[in-house]
């Protein structure tokens, strides 16, 4: 028993319909690249010996060539950057309130913050980004994104920092 009220499961029901209609309808495109992974190439096969391609056509790769050729896809390589961006809708804070500053001394450092708070399952994505797209505008995390929610943690915000001016 509250001191007030029950909550009650309807009431924590209520507060993340709330959230959820607030980022999905209210909510900004935020895009994060993800470090690239090495992957095969499709288009030919691996030298494991010299660590490049063998240089010899793999059926159904995407850019048929000669054997013995250089590799048109992966010029030669073998592997090829799989660069990976995830795009989700967050709700956006530009230098909130609630972010303590980084000071050095007695001068406080100059910086435009950026709060994010979106859908907890976003959390690995935007723990292993290199940066973020918000708003058209360059940005690094600068502190790890932080559960929220009732009784559950449903929600997860993040600050960033903006990295181009």
């Amino acid at each position: 028993m509250g001191k007030l009220f029950d909550i009650t499961p309807e009431i924590i029901q209520t507060y993340q319909d709330g959230i959820d209609d607030i980022i999905d309808q209210l909510g900004r495109i935020i895009s994060v690249s993800m470090k690239p992974k090495l992957v095969d190439c499709p288009n030919c096969g691996w030298d494991s010996f010299r660590k490049r391609s063998n240089n010899r056509y793999q059926a159904g790769g995407p850019k048929p060539f000669t054997d013995g050729q250089q590799c048109p896809y992966c010029y030669g390589k073998g592997k090829l950057n799989n660069v990976r961006n995830v795009e989700f809708k967050a709700t956006v804070a530009w230098n909130p309130k609630d972010f303590e500053p980084f000071t050095q001394g007695s001068v406080e450092t100059p910086r435009t913050i950026v709060k994010t708070k979106t859908y907890i399952w976003f959390r690995d994505h935007i723990e292993k980004c290199e940066h973020a797209i918000i708003e058209d505008i360059v940005c690094k995390l600068i502190k790890k994104p932080i559960p929220r929610g009732l009784q559950e943690s449903r929600y997860v915000v993040a600050y960033w920092e903006v990295i181009n001016k």
